[in-house]
């Protein structure tokens, strides 16, 4: 996530200067991280995501949004930029400047070796406090291995990894089922083969 060193900031101050910014910045417990470019694998997966995600979605109750597009979580300590984010119903916003959502129903991360960490814990921490979150989709961008979390209608929170060639990616939320293949289409994965568990990253993503 973070290029240079991140710098403090009040919540005020932070959106005062990101909406005048030429770089994105994501805020979190008070410090304000400058964001790091896409590789071409991260920028492929996502034109993917919007191509496949947008033809479902047309017409229905549901919408799409870019990494163009702020989350707010609780009590203001995170405003981030997720690759992807989708509504249901009526979309709710931080201010009357209307580029901070207030309540995602599904958000999708890309991972990378320098996000993977932060979006598995601080972020998810964050994330799982919005009531209206129901799906968190980590994809990873260097193997076929995409984890899925969803709210169940007991509030408590369950999730699937999914690698296998005929595997689906099922948002219950929004009835979308996305195969995986349609995920990674025109992707090359480097040569080295994951391990047992699908993961081909410097970190089993069992342990975060």
């Amino acid at each position: 996530m973070a290029a240079t060193t991140p710098q403090a900031s009040t919540p005020e101050e932070y959106l005062g200067r990101e909406r005048k910014a030429a770089h994105k910045s994501e805020y979190w417990h008070g410090l304000v991280y400058t964001m790091a470019g896409d590789s071409a694998n991260h920028d492929t997966i996502c034109v993917n995501l919007v191509a496949n995600l947008h033809r479902r979605l047309a017409f229905g109750k549901c919408r799409l949004h870019t990494s163009d597009m702020k989350v707010g979580v609780t009590k203001r300590r995170g405003f981030a930029y997720p690759d992807l984010t989708i509504t249901c119903g009526q979309r709710k916003y931080y201010d009357a400047v209307e580029d901070v959502l207030n309540n995602p129903t599904v958000i999708f991360e890309v991972l990378s070796d320098s996000t993977r960490e932060f979006d598995q814990t601080t972020k998810w921490d964050e994330y799982q406090k919005l009531e209206s979150l129901r799906h968190y989709v980590l994809i990873e961008q260097e193997s076929r291995w995409v984890r899925h979390y969803e709210r169940l209608e007991n509030r408590r929170w369950t999730f699937e990894v999914l690698s296998a060639p005929d595997a689906s990616l099922k948002l219950a939320a929004t009835a979308i089922d996305l195969p995986l293949d349609e995920i990674y289409a025109e992707i090359t994965f480097p040569a080295a083969e994951p391990d047992e568990s699908g993961w081909a990253g410097s970190t089993d993503p069992q342990s975060l």
